[in-house]
């Protein structure tokens, strides 16, 4: 007959795990949800005549033209996040020789009632800059973060990021 204490350890281990798992969590405590999303997955040119000066790579999408290119960009809410509390951020990067200036649109808020906040920044030459509005609301649990922004010649969109916080803990 064999002697083992192997199947004891993994029963006790397994009743741990277990009531480990079962612990209430803190419903007071907030908690956030940050996302680091790549341009190319969710950009796309407002009208076809722009397709064809849009490259996009894993990485960025770049105005390869010789005029301004707009695009805009959904990017999805989190439907538990706190209204009011959000944070979103547009990175660009220029890949030309010339100083440019970039302006970029968020729109925040719902459908039935849309926010919109533009402004512009400076590109120096193979630089990059960021677009950053915090405090958002996006005044309904299904709200909208949605950025248009209108690149010069050689001037990339290498990052969108998003950051939600839930005072309940639900994110």
């Amino acid at each position: 007959m064999r002697n083992s204490t192997m199947p004891p350890v993994l029963a006790a281990a397994c009743v741990l795990g277990l009531l480990a798992g079962l612990q209430p969590t803190d419903a007071r405590a907030a908690s956030q949800r940050a996302r680091h999303i790549r341009p190319s997955g969710i950009c796309e040119a407002p009208l076809p005549v722009y397709d064809a000066y849009l490259r996009k790579s894993p990485q960025a999408v770049t105005n390869t033209g010789d005029e301004t290119v707009f695009v805009n960009c959904a990017m999805p809410a989190d439907p538990v996040g706190d209204l009011g509390s959000a944070w979103v951020e547009v990175r660009i990067q220029s890949t030309v020789a010339a100083n440019t200036s970039v302006t970029c649109t968020l729109v925040t808020g719902s459908a039935d009632a849309p926010v919109y906040d533009a402004f512009s920044r400076p590109l120096a030459p193979y630089g990059n800059n960021w677009f950053t509005w915090a405090g958002l609301d996006k005044l309904s649990i299904d709200g909208l973060f949605a950025v248009m922004c209108a690149l010069p010649p050689g001037v990339q969109l290498t990052g969108l990021y998003a950051k939600e916080s839930d005072s309940a803990g639900g994110i």
